[in-house]
């Protein structure tokens, strides 16, 4: 007899390194208790681990990330969670408010835990650095499961574009904040769907 939990999975295949599986996402809704929950309430999950575009931002919209040695904290930190298993990373650009970063969760690790830890690791280690003691990031995150393989490829395509589109870099692969930069001294994981 079939397990009912076990979630299908679909497959594709996108240029990168270390292959993962992810659970195919199908609503913009979360379901809490057999509720729906409108995006504008949303309450972030505690143990899903199926794929994400997460946005977090910077408190009011502060460019701290125009700073190389603090783009360079963010970038580590996130590859950082890679290393340790944490996550799965598909792709991930530094912008100088925000970070948008496609992932998914490793090990029943939960997302709302893996976005505290970047942002915290990264926040505490910037203002060790410069002597300071700013708040770096606004309160929260955004989250978009993925729900199929054209809703992963719009996310990827928007991080891709997002430094030409905002004038930072004149190609997809000259802005060394991403997973998309040319000359990388890092890899980042293979999506199948």
């Amino acid at each position: 007899m079939a397990d009912k939990n076990v979630r299908p999975t679909r497959q594709i295949v996108v240029p990168h390194t270390r292959r993962a599986s992810f659970p195919a996402r199908h609503s913009q809704c979360h379901q809490l208790s057999g509720k729906i929950q409108p995006m504008s309430k949303t309450k972030h999950l505690l143990n899903e681990t199926g794929c994400y575009f997460v946005t977090t931002d910077t408190v009011n919209d502060t460019p701290f990330f125009k700073d190389p040695r603090n783009c360079l904290i963010l970038q580590q930190t996130v590859l950082f969670q890679r290393r340790k298993g944490r996550i799965n990373l598909y792709a991930f650009v530094v912008m100088p408010n925000h970070l948008h970063i496609i992932l998914t969760t490793a090990n029943n690790f939960p997302l709302s835990r893996t976005i505290q830890s970047i942002k915290g690791f990264s926040a505490y280690t910037i203002n060790r650095q410069n002597g300071t003691t700013h708040q770096i990031w606004q309160k929260g995150y955004y989250e978009h499961g993925i729900r199929n393989e054209q809703d992963f490829m719009e996310k990827y395509n928007y991080i891709a574009n997002n430094p030409a589109r905002k004038g930072l870099s004149d190609r997809i692969d000259n802005y060394p904040w991403s997973s998309f930069y040319k000359d990388k001294t890092f890899e980042i994981d293979k999506i199948v769907f």
